[in-house]
């Protein structure tokens, strides 16, 4: 969660959806939130490995 913490501000970090329900151990976030993160992740030089996508049904 720290490199979370470098990269985003603590708004995107709580409008995360926590999957720990669904027996995963990750955060998801909105489509448009997504778009911000990839551009503040490029900013900063890190690069993205995978992504999976969920439907959400509840």
């Amino acid at each position: 969660m720290q490199m979370l913490q470098d990269i985003l501000s603590e708004e995107l970090i709580k409008r995360a959806v926590n999957l720990e329900d669904m027996g995963i151990k990750e955060l998801a976030w909105s489509y448009s939130d997504v778009l911000t993160i990839i551009r503040l992740i490029k900013k900063k030089g890190y690069i993205i490995s995978g992504g999976d996508v969920y439907k959400k049904s509840w």
